[in-house]
C-alpha cells in the first residue's frame, strides 16, 4: 500500500473518517478498506481507527506500521460495542464533517469528494447518505435506499432508510441529539430515527459510494433469537420516541420473524423483501 505516493500527490478534505475494528476484525479486509480509502480521489485529513477491545497481534502490526499525522487511533481496552464505541469517538473527531465505514468495506473512489462538495452545496444538510453494492460469489446486489427527505422519513418506519457505510454526516447535528447509543445491530439506525425526529435535513444520492462483500455469515449474524429480541427493544424504542404508530410497530415484529426461517429462506427473503 503506497500511502506516502498518494500524500503527496492528492488533495485533502477537512473531514474525518471513522472505522471501527475489533477482535474478529482480519488484517486482509482491514487492508482493503483502509487502502479504499487512501486511494480516494480526494483524501480526508484525518482517519480515525476506533478500537473496540483486544485486536490480534498481527493487526496491531498493520497499524503500528501506518500510524502518521492522518491515520490516528481511540482506543477501549475493554469491549464496548459498538454504539460505546462510537459514542465516545465522534466527539474525539477533528472536523466537523464524518463519515462512517466499516472495517469490512470498501469506499468508492470517488465517495468523499462528491459528499464533500454535496454539504459545501447545501448549508443545512444534516447526513447524506447513498446506495452500496454487496457483492457474492455469483452476483452483485445493488442496495438502494430513498433520495429525497420525504421519502426517507416514511420509509423509516419499516426499514433502514440510509447505509451506513456510505454515511457523511456533520458532527454538530449528530452531537445536538445525544449522538450515538448502546443498540446492537441498529446503532446507526437509531440515530436517523434521532436525528428525523429533531426534523435534521437528510438525502441519499443515486451513485455507489461504498462495497461490501457477503457471503452466509452475513445472513447468519441477522438470524435467530438473540437479533431478534434486540430488533424488538430498538421497535420498541422508536415507538417511544414517537416514530412509528403501534400498528406500525407490530407489522415490524410480525415481519421480523423471518429471523427464524432456514438459512437459505432468510437469505431469499432479504434479497428480495428486506433489502
Amino acid at each position: 500500500m503506497s500511502i506516502k505516493r498518494n500524500y503527496s500527490r492528492k488533495k485533502f478534505l477537512n473531514l474525518t473518517v471513522v472505522v471501527p475494528i475489533y477482535s474478529k476484525t482480519t488484517v486482509k479486509n482491514f487492508s482493503k478498506c483502509l487502502k479504499s480509502i487512501l486511494h480516494s480521489s480526494a483524501l480526508p485529513k484525518e482517519i480515525l481507527i476506533c478500537i473496540d477491545g483486544p485486536i490480534s497481534e498481527n493487526l496491531k502490526s498493520l497499524l503500528t506500521k501506518h500510524k502518521s499525522k492522518y491515520i490516528k487511533f481511540f482506543t477501549i481496552r475493554k469491549n464496548i460495542g459498538l454504539g460505546k464505541l462510537l459514542s465516545r469517538a465522534i466527539p474525539k473527531c477533528k472536523f466537523s464533517l464524518i463519515a462512517r465505514l466499516d472495517s469490512d468495506e470498501c469506499a468508492s473512489s470517488k465517495r468523499f469528494e462528491i459528499q464533500y462538495k454535496e454539504f459545501k452545496k447545501k448549508k443545512n444538510l444534516a447526513l447524506l447518505g447513498g446506495y452500496s453494492a454487496e457483492i457474492s460469489k455469483k452476483n452483485i446486489f445493488l442496495k438502494k435506499v430513498p433520495l429525497d427527505f420525504s421519502e426517507i422519513i416514511a420509509y423509516s418506519k419499516f426499514r433502514n432508510p440510509f447505509n451506513h457505510s456510505t454515511v457523511m454526516f456533520k458532527k454538530k447535528e449528530v452531537l445536538n441529539v445525544g449522538g450515538y447509543k448502546h443498540q446492537p445491530f441498529f446503532e446507526d439506525y437509531l440515530l436517523w430515527v434521532k436525528l428525523i425526529k429533531k426534523n435534521n435535513y437528510m438525502l441519499n444520492i443515486p451513485k455507489v459510494f461504498s462495497y461490501t462483500k457477503i457471503d452466509l455469515e452475513f445472513y447468519r449474524r441477522r438470524k435467530g433469537k438473540e437479533y431478534y429480541k434486540h430488533y424488538i427493544h430498538f421497535n420498541k424504542k422508536i415507538y417511544k420516541l414517537g416514530h412509528l404508530y403501534l400498528y406500525q410497530m407490530i407489522i415490524n415484529i410480525i415481519i421480523r420473524l423471518s429471523v427464524f426461517l432456514p438459512l437459505n429462506l432468510l437469505r431469499f427473503m432479504y434479497v428480495k423483501l428486506l433489502r
